[in-house]
């Protein structure tokens, strides 16, 4: 996807880069970052540290709750669209309101890794596999997101199963 705008929202594992310096190597604190270290200017990311991402009416942003309904939570703080990551578990919430049926969706977004690293020790993650589809509505300014979940690394998509490469 030549044409593609790429967009990297700061999380807690980029944000201990900074952290683990200045607690180690404070002369280093600053000097390495994830923009450099990723040639994120060569690259043409776009870097999102300390503001959300806006895209159309929605919010994208890393995510701040980790409860068993963290995507009602994401939804009734923000009061908008909300798109976020950092619990790996798929959930979505919604809520009608006003005369004219506005919507309040919030979707916490699947992890696309390893279900069960080695660091768990065998225990069970809880995570769930898969990605977002997000497509922008230029006459509305409404951005439409779809969940795509994969069960041992295989989803569905219009209609055709997609599996791993061997």
């Amino acid at each position: 996807l030549p044409d593609a705008k790429i967009h990297y929202i700061e999380g807690n594992h980029e944000s201990r880069l900074g952290r683990a310096t200045l607690s180690n190597i404070p002369a280093l604190h600053g000097a390495l970052d994830w923009p450099s270290l990723m040639a994120f200017d060569e690259l043409g990311v776009n870097w999102y540290k300390d503001k959300p991402l806006v895209i159309g009416d929605t919010l994208f942003t890393h995510g701040n709750y980790t409860s068993v309904h963290h995507a009602k939570k994401m939804g009734e703080v923000f009061r908008q669209n909300v798109v976020y990551g950092h619990t790996h578990k798929c959930q979505f919430f919604s809520r009608g309101y006003g005369y004219d049926n506005g919507i309040i969706q919030s979707w916490g977004m699947p992890c696309m890794r390893t279900m069960q690293p080695h660091w768990l020790h065998g225990a069970p993650s809880g995570w769930t596999q898969g990605f977002g589809y997000h497509l922008l509505d230029p006459a509305t300014e409404k951005l439409h997101t779809q969940l795509i979940l994969a069960q041992h690394g295989i989803f569905a998509w219009g209609g055709k199963l997609y599996r791993p490469c061997s």
